[in-house]
């Protein structure tokens, strides 16, 4: 499971924000879908594979649990649109992101400095949930969720999405993907994606940078390509880590899909930056929340 949700606040966490963590509470998490408990695994930083989460070999979900039908879901919308004119999305989503000034707990009892008390709801005390009652829309407060419903529900991109200073409100407007071949001016605020270069990032007290796979090409050799520089003067060390790692283990991924033939798994750098007054080439990103390096496929249906 690649979220569950903290039974003290209620809120759904992505796997990866176990990374912020300076100690994970292995009590702290339920299933999203029917609430039992699940158990965070992956997280330290000798593994060399995501952060997820498990039932474990003792667990079962409970028999209403969507959780199973979820990834079910993803592979059909994968091949075709799932919404349908009298249901619409048939599944909970994120279409707001909303950046908090507060601080949050991510983990029960263990806040580090990117983390503060807020109001708790115990999640595991709530009614089942049942279709009538589900929730479709959903707010988020990072971009990662958002990316992988982008990815995930291809024929589905005009569901509704509301991004902070981004004019566009469904997500086949919301993102841009980079050009592969041509430096270009971007001027309206967009989520922009391109693959990431097998070298290693710029690693710097102020700053890192990340090589992206898009800009001028000779033939097909690219000559210039877009950096992005996370601009992160003033960051925690666990926030810095946290980018470290992920964008450490997508290279990782990147490289083994590769290595198995599986050629149009990427690993694809997402975020919502500033391009640069004077450099074209130059990308600005300053908060964590903004920037995501995700490995998979991206389709493109034709319509």
């Amino acid at each position: 499971m690649e979220s569950a949700q903290n039974r003290i606040t209620g809120e759904v966490v992505d796997a990866e924000q176990l990374w912020l963590l300076h100690v994970v509470d292995k009590d702290s998490y339920v299933c999203r879908g029917c609430g039992v408990k699940v158990l965070p695994a992956s997280f330290r930083p000798t593994n060399l594979v995501r952060p997820y989460f498990t039932v474990g070999s003792n667990g079962v979900h409970l028999p209403e649990c969507d959780v199973d039908g979820e990834q079910r879901l993803i592979q059909q919308a994968r091949q075709e649109r799932v919404s349908t004119p009298r249901v619409g999305f048939p599944a909970p989503y994120p279409s707001k992101l909303v950046l908090k000034d507060y601080r949050e707990v991510v983990d029960a009892g263990t806040p580090d400095d990117d983390t503060a008390q807020r109001g708790r709801s115990d999640a595991s005390s709530r009614p089942p949930r049942s279709a009538s009652t589900v929730q479709r829309k959903r707010a988020v407060s990072t971009i990662r969720q958002i990316c992988r419903t982008f990815i995930n529900f291809p024929y589905d991109r005009d569901l509704e999405l509301s991004v902070p200073s981004v004019e566009a409100d469904k997500y086949y407007a919301v993102f841009k993907k980079l050009k592969w071949d041509e430096l270009q001016r971007y001027p309206d605020a967009r989520i922009f994606y391109a693959a990431m270069r097998w070298g290693k990032p710029t690693d710097e007290a102020t700053h890192m940078e990340i090589g992206l796979d898009a800009g001028q090409r000779e033939g097909s050799k690219l000559v210039v390509g877009h950096r992005v520089r996370i601009e992160w003067s003033g960051w925690s060390d666990a926030r810095k880590n946290s980018v470290r790692r992920e964008l450490e283990v997508a290279r990782e991924e990147a490289k083994r899909a590769f290595e198995a033939g599986q050629k149009q798994k990427k690993a694809f750098v997402f975020f919502l930056g500033i391009q640069d007054a004077v450099d074209p080439v130059l990308f600005r990103v300053v908060d964590h929340r903004l920037i995501c390096c995700i490995v998979d496929e991206i389709i493109y249906p034709k319509f």
